[in-house]
């Protein structure tokens, strides 16, 4: 296609679409165009008729280009009307690049002709000039020379009278710009000191302050601006303040003010804050200006009066305490009576019982008493095979460590498990005095879990037993549906065809859910394997096996940056990168598709992502996709069982991690995860 073919090309989509050909957004954008472009057209005869009747003018090509540039940029208006009901992109773009190149001239010419501009003298110089030249040349007596003189002298006069004006032009904008930075550093100074500053005149009127101060007290700079600084104050304590504010400039002095008591400021909404505040007084001709440090201390305030309580709460404490410990003794037999396990408490080594609850009769069927007259007495008790690892254990016993899990056979020749813990006791000097803990008969949670194992393992078989005696009618039926198409497709009618082909359809679909919803009971029971896995080998690993699809939709797929290596489940990793990046290609419906996988750090967390240019999805819709079988398409659209992203937020879940994601709809999907493997 040639250039003047693509430039007439009105084949693409008119803009009017992108507003929906909405009548007030029309009138809106067209009316606004349409007027600007009127203008810009008035602005270049205006400008030509300037050119025309000033021929003398030295600038004049100058206003030419001004011209040629207002009337570009009326033409871009006049562009833009069009294409609201055309597609004339290409000519819209090749006006634009010449309005670019006019206005780039422009702004290049522009700036070298300041300083001669500037000079210009202006219309009320021109006019005096004018009106002392008149004036001269009414003095019609004078000779030519004379006038020659005069003239010299009035054209020295005059620039020398401009000099003067732009000197001390030039020194007032240096004294503004020098005088604006001074009051922006005092004022970044102010604000970033951390306390309210105040600056009041001798007359008690409020100069200048600080944003912390206004931030404070919840007023706005309009309403403090030359106010008295009473209205800081609480009104009970005003006119006491003026009297202390005029004996204080009689002999003022650098100190803070309320030592020993407290100082109270007023909010704007009434309420009273305590402050503490410095005053320094700075001395201007015959007059003082003060300059006020305010501090909220309702921060300070508080945690004085929590030391208080704090310090009072001690005292109750250590009396009741003191008290406590008189009942102490009773309290923890009655408790240790009344707690499930054997509740026990020995020297280091068991070298002697220091207490023993009933809970060992009940368990070990040997009287208590007997355990104090041979402390390891109860090691008789453990089964053979447990009991050498007891044995040596008594050396961590010695240490203030037990823990241990052992079987014993009690006085009636039951097997019980028994679950042994203790931990040291340490006097002030950090010695270990004693062991305390308990021995807990958890035969019972031992059954139970022996017994949810098998019924786990049973659960896996039937459900295995169950997706096989499932699947193998619906491979009869999707056989004999697809035996019917081939060999009696001539004596069906299309519907009858449709409708076999349907049936093949959805038996088909039926296998692949009992497969994926197999796969995902399965998911929770499994245990991970955890091993340390670099997650840029993985993901490649990923691409690589999806590289044939990928090159088959036209999708680019790319890591963003280096992965780290963390300990994960490999396999079940790969798998949650395989779904969300199959998902990213599958759900795109623009002409560049393409797939980042990446992660960064946050909070001191590691967080993933599968970014894409897709579909995207409804905010109102986060929800649901993680639903198992839900879809948000039709099956004929994009396919799919609706398990994937299930799958997806279980395995991230096992890893103690969470998933969400961030998208609009049309506008491509971020889903972002974390991984815990600790978890």
């Amino acid at each position: 296609m040639s250039i003047i073919d693509r430039l007439l090309s009105g084949d693409y989509m008119p803009h009017g679409h992108c507003l929906l050909w909405q009548y007030d957004l029309l009138i809106m954008h067209v009316g606004s165009d349409l007027v600007i472009a009127i203008s810009y057209f008035s602005i270049p005869p205006a400008l030509l008729y300037f050119i025309y009747r000033k021929r003398q003018f030295e600038l004049n090509w100058t206003l030419a280009l001004f011209a040629c540039f207002i009337l570009f940029c009326g033409m871009t208006h006049v562009m833009e009307i069009i294409n609201v009901w055309n597609g004339y992109y290409y000519a819209e773009g090749a006006l634009k690049v010449a309005t670019a190149l006019v206005s780039a001239i422009t702004a290049i010419v522009i700036w070298p002709l300041l300083p001669r501009i500037t000079q210009l003298p202006s219309f009320n110089e021109w006019r005096e000039l004018t009106d002392n030249l008149q004036n001269k040349l009414a003095l019609s007596s004078l000779r030519s020379d004379e006038l020659t003189q005069v003239k010299a002298y009035l054209e020295k006069q005059v620039a020398q009278r401009t000099e003067e004006l732009q000197n001390l032009n030039r020194c007032l904008e240096r004294e503004n710009i020098e005088r604006r930075m001074a009051e922006e550093r005092a004022n970044t100074i102010s604000n970033a000191v951390g306390y309210g500053l105040v600056v009041v005149n001798n007359d008690g009127l409020i100069q200048s302050f600080n944003s912390v101060l206004t931030e404070m007290l919840g007023y706005s700079k309009e309403e403090l601006k030359q106010q008295p600084i009473e209205l800081l104050l609480p009104e009970s304590i005003r006119h006491q303040h003026q009297i202390q504010r005029n004996a204080y400039l009689k002999r003022p002095e650098t100190r803070k003010m309320g030592v020993g008591r407290d100082l109270w400021a007023r909010h704007k909404n009434g309420g009273q804050i305590p402050v503490e505040v410095g005053l320094t007084a700075v001395h201007e001709y015959d007059s003082y200006t003060i300059i006020a440090t305010v501090i909220d201390i309702t921060e300070r305030k508080r945690m004085q009066e929590q030391i208080e309580q704090a310090h009072q709460k001690y005292i109750r404490e250590t009396n009741e305490i003191q008290k406590a410990l008189k009942e102490s003794e009773a309290k923890f037999r009655t408790i240790a009576e009344t707690l499930p396990g054997v509740v026990w408490m020995s020297s280091p080594g068991i070298d002697r019982i220091y207490f023993i609850n009933r809970r060992y009769e009940e368990i070990w069927g040997r009287s208590c008493q007997s355990l104090y007259e041979t402390p390891k007495g109860f090691i008789d008790a453990i089964v053979p095979e447990d009991r050498d690892r007891i044995l040596k254990g008594l050396e961590r016993h010695k240490q203030g460590e037990w823990s241990h899990n052992y079987r014993i056979i009690d006085a009636w020749g039951s097997l019980r498990y028994i679950e042994d813990k203790g931990h040291g006791v340490m006097d002030e000097d950090g010695r270990l005095i004693c062991l305390i803990g308990m021995a807990a008969d958890v035969t019972e949670q031992i059954k139970h879990k022996e017994a949810l194992l098998r019924s786990n393992q049973e659960l896996d078989d039937f459900a295995y037993i169950a997706s096989h005696d499932l699947k193998e009618p619906l491979r009869g039926i999707s056989n004999y549906a697809s035996f019917l198409i081939e060999d009696y497709q001539d004596r069906l009618d299309d519907n009858g065809r449709q409708m076999l082909r349907s049936l093949v359809r959805l038996t088909s679909r039926m296998e692949r859910l009992i497969t994926e919803l197999l796969h995902y009971s399965r998911l929770g029971r499994t245990d991970l394997s955890i091993e340390s896995c670099n997650l840029n080998t993985v993901v490649t690993e990923v691409i690589e096996t999806l590289e044939p699809r990928l090159n088959e939709l036209g999708v680019a797929c790319r890591i963003a940056n280096k992965l780290p290596e963390i300990k994960c489940d490999r396999v079940r990793v790969a798998e949650v990168f395989r779904n969300l990046i199959a998902n990213a290609m599958k759900y795109n419906d623009k002409e560049e598709k393409w797939v980042t996988v990446g992660s960064f750090e946050e909070n001191a967390q590691r967080i993933f992502y599968v970014k894409d240019n897709g579909i995207g999805i409804s905010s109102n819709l986060y929800e649901k996709i993680f639903k198992i079988f839900k879809r948000l398409h039709p099956q004929d659209k994009y396919g799919g069982t609706g398990v994937g992203l299930t799958i997806v937020k279980k395995i991230v879940e096992r890893h103690g991690g969470r998933i969400w994601l961030d998208s609009s709809s049309g506008e491509g999907t971020t889903f972002y995860f974390t991984l815990d493997s600790q978890s």
